[in-house]
């Protein structure tokens, strides 16, 4: 009898290794939100302009497959999402009232539009984005009207104007902005800032 039980807990222990195993195989086959990129013109033809007040607009066409390293004016396109990098400003100040940026720093916007080009459901969220100053990480910066979102993209929908903000120090030379496209891998999408 004993003998028995042992075959049967060893089988049942099988059964559910081999359930546990074609659940795993099959979140990350949904979850691969980020194995093709390639670069996209948010507006064709249109150019890079700078304003006044730090921001840039109007987006550029460019013609790149595969890579990793975005610029104002380009579009990230990954599996069923694409991001297009609409904007940066390097001295952002339209803080809440009665609010204050730390002495020494300034605070960072980046803004992206999102178009889901799937036939499932989109999650966007600024925690997907990190911020980096000369290779150090930077802080979210949340006294600003709307400094977060999350929305769910249905097939075929839209999210335009969605920002970010991070406070970075005054003196930093290289500013990006990674994005992590896919909670299940590594993979990093970066936009440069500054």
């Amino acid at each position: 009898m004993a003998n028995n039980e042992g075959k049967k807990s060893k089988k049942t222990l099988f059964i559910i290794l081999g359930v546990i195993l074609a659940l795993i195989i099959l979140v990350m086959a949904l979850g691969g939100n980020d194995d093709s990129s390639t670069d996209t013109a948010a507006n064709n033809g249109a150019t890079t302009a700078a304003a006044a007040d730090g921001t840039t607009a109007a987006p550029e066409t460019t013609t790149a497959a595969e890579k990793d390293f975005y610029v104002v004016g380009e579009t990230y396109t990954g599996t069923g999402l694409t991001v297009a990098f609409t904007g940066a400003n390097e001295n952002f100040t339209e803080i809440m009232p009665y609010s204050e940026i730390p002495a020494g720093m300034k605070v960072v916007q980046a803004t992206f539009d999102f178009t889901n080009t799937g036939n499932s459901d989109q999650l966007i969220s600024s925690g997907d984005f990190d911020c980096y100053a000369d290779n150090v990480s930077c802080e979210s910066f949340l006294y600003v009207d709307n400094s977060s979102f999350l929305d769910t993209l249905s097939a075929g929908r839209q999210a335009t104007g969605k920002s970010v903000y991070f406070q970075v120090p005054d003196t930093a030379q290289n500013i990006v902005i990674e994005y992590e496209p896919n909670m299940f891998s590594s993979k990093k999408v970066v936009f440069q800032v500054k």
